[in-house]
């Protein structure tokens, strides 16, 4: 029955345009969950253009791995640009010392001198890239912590279930392809179950397979 129900959906799916396919779904909200509903509906001019602007934003928010990589590559910078301070003052120190000498050396002394003066322009040169590469990394890790911030603002915590009429949590979901570019969003506890005469369905939702 469910396969044969399976082929029918996506028959009809597949016959249906895109732009004008819709699946109502009831949702029950807290009044806390109401009030920032409706605080960000200002800016996507109704309540469901704001939920499925959350649900485009989790499915593209970033991985936890970009930003733990990003953060790491910041904290590599700070060492590498606090190391090669020391390096420069070390090597300043050591040219100065060659200046305070030069006068009582030989032709010697003042190759030293500029060999040092060399070694500390180099040096120079590589802080001045670390410190770069560390104000880069610094504005990565912001960009990520306020995409973050905001994605956390449009998060949805559970959707219901028509099937078991219960709560499902993002890691009781599953999904299924469609064969019109939509995932569709069921309750994996439930099983994946079309609406039919004799089935409640168990799909809570959908989004773009892309």
């Amino acid at each position: 029955m469910d396969a044969w129900l399976h082929v029918g959906m996506d028959e009809e799916l597949k016959a249906l345009d895109p732009r004008r396919f819709r699946r109502r779904l009831p949702l029950e909200l807290t009044p806390e969950e109401l009030a920032l509903l409706e605080h960000h509906q200002t800016r996507h001019g109704s309540k469901r253009a704001t939920l499925v602007a959350g649900l485009h934003a989790l499915h593209a928010q970033p991985g936890t791995d970009e930003v733990a990589q990003s953060a790491r590559d910041r904290d590599a910078a700070t060492t590498e640009a606090a190391a090669l301070r020391e390096r420069v003052a070390e090597l300043e120190a050591a040219a100065k010392r060659s200046t305070a000498k030069a006068s009582r050396r030989d032709a010697a002394a003042a190759e030293t001198k500029a060999a040092a003066a060399k070694d500390a322009a180099a040096l120079r040169r590589q802080l001045a890239k670390a410190e770069r590469d560390l104000a880069l990394a610094k504005e990565d890790a912001a960009e990520w912590e306020n995409a973050y911030a905001e994605l956390d603002e449009q998060r949805i915590d559970g959707l219901r279930c028509p099937r078991c009429e219960q709560w499902a949590e993002p890691g009781e979901w599953a999904t299924r392809e469609a064969t019109d570019g939509y995932l569709l969003i069921y309750h994996e506890a439930c099983g994946y179950h079309q609406k039919s005469f004799t089935s409640v369905p168990t799909i809570m939702a959908y989004r773009r397979a892309d």
